[in-house]
């Protein structure tokens, strides 16, 4: 589990065939780079980190080099971005949370739910609004991704934590205020760049009751009218 708080700023040193391991080097934590030392400080094998918004496990890491890696399952492949990291792209890093973290984000799972472009990036004032659409379809008989998206709740993009602006069928937007700017990745993507989406669990758990509930509601209630007509043609 994270909050969605950035923590550190990672650079991808190697991925090996298919993208199956990756190898990552924290540069930067918050701001500074003079923290590096105390990012990997408490992580040991096993330990769970995000990587722009993906649960990952570490299998190695070595605090000398400010590195560690980790292995990426096909499903990961397929659900995110990752497959497409290239060697010193920038990646959003996440420890994951403790007892003794300030909870200032939203609860994230790490577990990307779809893709989506960035269709606009423009400055507002001393602020970055972007624009995204979704990129991949969605499951058959499954809600529309609207359902997810509620005006100034949460949602989760390449790990960070931010609140939606505007939402459509299709499409979103979120604000990054100059703080945040100096912490993540986004602020560096272009137009026809891909991110990660996660919505909120508590959103997404909700909507999957109503919807559940609702379509059991009616099959019931469509079992109960054929019945009462098999009684009448009796």
């Amino acid at each position: 589990m994270f909050t969605g708080l950035i923590e550190a700023t990672g650079l991808l040193k190697s991925h090996g065939s298919e993208h199956s391991l990756i190898t990552v080097e924290v540069i930067k934590v918050g701001k500074y780079d003079k923290f590096l030392n105390e990012f990997l400080k408490d992580v040991k094998d096993g330990d769970s980190i995000s990587i722009n918004g993906v649960c990952l496990t570490v299998i190695q890491l070595d605090s000398t080099s400010q590195t560690f890696s980790v292995n990426l399952a096909p499903e990961t492949l397929s659900r995110s971005n990752l497959g497409k990291l290239q060697v010193n792209d920038k990646v959003n890093l996440e420890r994951s949370l403790s007892s003794t973290t300030r909870f200032g984000g939203h609860f994230v799972q790490g577990h990307v739910d779809t893709i989506a472009s960035i269709v606009s990036k423009e400055k507002d004032q001393d602020s970055l609004r972007f624009a995204f659409r979704f990129e991949s379809p969605l499951a058959p008989n499954s809600p529309s991704y609207s359902s997810y998206l509620i005006p100034k709740g949460y949602i989760t993009i390449d790990g960070i934590s931010l609140t939606l602006t505007n939402a459509t069928q299709n499409d979103f937007s979120i604000m990054l205020i100059p703080h945040t700017q100096h912490l993540v990745t986004l602020t560096q993507k272009a137009v026809g760049d891909t991110v990660n989406i996660e919505f909120d669990m508590m959103v997404k758990t909700i909507v999957n009751v109503i919807e559940n509930s609702l379509e059991s509601n009616l099959e019931r209630l469509i079992k109960k009218i054929m019945h009462e007509n098999q009684k009448l043609d009796d």
